[in-house]
């Protein structure tokens, strides 16, 4: 397990530099979108960032994709043995299963069963707007559309995987997904952990026990990869990116946003 331990870091180290270099791991000071280096991001869960991950594109990437398949292969095959199928979480979950399944045939001789999620005919914000929507895409025009695509089967094991988690919420309603379709389908299933690459470390964890889920990561940005990347990123970079985790309550305030950006707009006069 030591040498697992040791393996599982440097994969981690690896990826999360790769990422960054690739322009993955993207901040006000990095990006290459004159959009967001004005305006900076804002979540899933309605939360401003001065920083964001976005795995969507990996798949131009082919040489991350397989890091990131092995590593959590090999994680799924040493920490989760008790789930026998992953289900990809779209968009950028479903390169990530797919890449995982396939390293499984290296990790352990044989490929893990996947599956992927399809996303709703219109947003949902908690796992009950998404069952409403569910119910009511069943009954209309989607009603033939299954929105999980892939087999499930009694007693199938579920592990959600995704690329990042901040607020959980996403989560959920991927799992509401997986055990409407599972009741529709007329199997009995389980579905109570996740997998993914990045942990913001922003309120997921506490969520999840809330939730009676277990939340697994490969990274967790502010415990690790802050400290891997303070030799990539420029000083104020990594700087603004720390203090925004360790207070990102002071970041939602309006005038605190325009302040920053006004600041990063004039340092960037001078870039070299």
């Amino acid at each position: 397990m030591d040498g697992y331990k040791h393996q599982k870091e440097e994969y981690a180290r690896d990826i999360t530099l790769g990422l960054y270099r690739k322009g993955f791991i993207e901040t006000l000071w990095n990006t290459e979108s004159k959009e967001h280096a004005e305006k900076g991001w804002t979540l899933k869960g309605g939360i401003w960032s001065p920083f964001y991950i976005n795995l969507r594109p990996i798949g131009s990437e082919p040489e991350l994709v397989a890091k990131i398949g092995k590593a959590l292969s090999l994680f799924f095959i040493h920490e989760l043995l008790d789930y026998n199928k992953i289900v990809g979480i779209e968009m950028a979950g479903i390169p990530i299963a797919a890449a995982t399944s396939v390293a499984g045939n290296i990790c352990r001789g044989d490929c893990i069963p996947y599956l992927y999620t399809r996303p709703l005919p219109e947003p949902a914000r908690t796992p009950d707007d998404a069952r409403e929507i569910l119910t009511h895409a069943s009954a209309g025009k989607w009603g033939e559309k299954s929105f999980l695509e892939g087999r499930l089967y009694d007693e199938d094991k579920i592990l959600l995987l995704d690329d990042v988690v901040s607020d959980f919420g996403s989560k959920l309603i991927a799992r509401e997904i997986v055990m409407y379709e599972a009741e529709k389908r007329g199997v009995t299933v389980s579905c109570d952990s996740i997998l993914v690459v990045f942990d913001r470390e922003q309120g997921a964890q506490a969520k999840a026990d809330q939730e009676g889920m277990s939340l697994n990561s490969l990274v967790k940005f502010k415990g690790q990869a802050l400290e891997w990347l303070m030799e990539e990123m420029e000083e104020y970079e990594h700087s603004l990116v720390s203090d925004y985790l360790e207070n990102p309550e002071l970041y939602q305030d309006a005038e605190v946003q325009q302040e920053l950006l006004k600041e990063l707009k004039e340092k960037r006069k001078y870039r070299k």
